[in-house]
């Protein structure tokens, strides 16, 4: 037996090239009898009734082997184990992969370049079973700048059809499926080498019940009739990533609606150079420099280097480098025309004096929810029912917002069109009960 080049694996178990074929592996040890390297694949392996093994990727050919394979099945399942915080872009270490006859491990720190991979998630079909795919469709989207295609999220799924949202992986599996899990290394470094025996089977595990719960929880939405709503906030959430990585980010930041046309032209200018910078040295942008001194430098729109100096938090020796570039980026700002400056904000979305009606209608929303076994999570919050009323009620925002569009209109809005006007009264009439409250017509008079 050959050892792997991937370094998975710890002490006297490590990833090994077993008797079975086209670079199938398993866990094995290097001094104990073959029945014990048969126990232990057995444990890392899935309920199919015969001894599972799986397959490593640790070079570029295999992978591109591995996603011709893939481009001719059904569906897959797919994972992946990565760091974030400390860099730009999420540093990916494992990419998991199970299909109806195998298992996959992808070393991502020895592949580097996946683009097979993701350019295999663009395509429709297979379908691509994920939970809490978020982090996997932003990966493919700026390696490919094009979203995932046959996207199943069994995680958004369940919010459907009676699941929290979201909802862990674990609780998935023990609600849907009656299969706990451990989950000792969410914590875990994937970035170390070897990775343990108890690595491998927690990545393993993470795509191994994927499939069944797919199934499972399709034929739940097919039943109660909502396939339809799943398959649209699914690519509404999908095009939400296109949203955040394409638009102008810096216009979400805490205060940017108190500044002034000349300000808002300055914030984002620093905030673009700052995006530059923050892709260039891959780190995160608030590394760089942080929100609340690009914020300060907006108001004060001066391009004097010893009045930025002057501003608290500059006297950091990596931030007084920048001064430089900070000044002659706030003075191309200010030289702008005013027909190149960013649009004023529109008011903000509610008065005061709505609190109460949201309450109520949070109320509302939350009652109906629980009738109709849809996480409340997943339909709204009270900030949406905000925005709804600034939209509908007041009329301080142009755009309608999400409570207002698609599915969650069919399920929410003529109920609250009702409400506003007076035509239904919601009522407690079971104190006691789950569903203590109660929609009753009121007849015009």
């Amino acid at each position: 037996m050959e050892k792997t080049k991937s370094g998975l694996g710890k002490g006297n178990l490590f990833l090994g090239q077993g008797p079975c074929q086209n670079g199938i592996s398993f866990l094995y040890s290097t001094t104990g009898p073959i029945e014990d390297a048969v126990q232990l694949a057995v444990g890392v392996g899935h309920e199919r009734g015969f001894l599972v093994a799986y397959r490593t990727v640790t070079t570029f050919e295999q992978l591109q082997d591995l996603c011709r394979e893939l481009a001719t099945v059904p569906w897959f399942a797919l994972d992946t184990e990565f760091i974030a915080g400390k860099t730009y872009f999420p540093s990916l270490c494992l990419v998991q992969v199970c299909t109806a006859e195998a298992e996959i491990l992808i070393d991502a720190q020895a592949v580097r370049d996946l683009m097979p991979l993701w350019n295999l998630l663009t395509k429709n079909p297979p379908l691509k079973i994920v939970h809490g795919g978020r982090a996997e469709a932003e990966f493919c989207f700026h390696c490919t700048n094009k979203l995932p295609s046959g996207w199943f999220d069994v995680q958004l799924a369940a919010g459907f059809v009676g699941g929290e949202y979201p909802a862990g992986y674990a609780n998935l599996l023990e609600k849907y499926l009656g299969i706990k899990v451990a989950k000792a290394e969410t914590r875990t470094d994937w970035r170390r080498r070897p990775l343990s025996t108890a690595q491998i089977e927690y990545a393993l595990e993470d795509v191994r019940y994927l499939p069944p719960l797919r199934d499972k929880l399709l034929t739940k939405l097919e039943s109660v009739g909502r396939l339809r709503w799943f398959e649209e906030e699914t690519a509404r959430q999908l095009e939400g990533i296109r949203a955040r990585w394409t638009e102008q980010s810096w216009t979400k930041l805490p205060g940017v609606r108190q500044l002034d046309r000349r300000a808002l032209g300055v914030l984002r200018a620093l905030w673009t150079w700052r995006e530059a910078e923050a892709r260039a040295a891959n780190r995160p942008p608030e590394y760089i420099l942080r929100d609340d001194l690009l914020l300060v430098l907006a108001r004060k729109k001066t391009a004097d280097p010893k009045q930025i100096m002057a501003i608290h938090g500059f006297e950091r020796r990596e931030y007084a480098k920048l001064v430089p570039t900070l000044a002659k980026c706030i003075s191309d700002a200010l030289a702008l025309p005013p027909e190149h400056l960013p649009l004023p904000f529109p008011p903000t979305t509610a008065a005061p004096k709505a609190e109460i009606l949201c309450q109520v209608l949070f109320a509302a929303l939350s009652h109906v929810c629980r009738e109709q076994e849809i996480a409340v999570g997943l339909v709204g919050s009270p900030s949406d029912i905000r925005d709804w009323l600034a939209h509908r009620l007041f009329r301080t925002v142009d755009s309608p917002c999400r409570l207002a569009e698609g599915w969650r209109r069919e399920l929410i809005g003529a109920l609250f069109e009702e409400l506003l006007a007076g035509k239904v009264a919601l009522r407690i009439t079971r104190p006691l009960e789950d569903l203590p409250l109660s929609f009753h017509r009121i007849d015009s008079p």
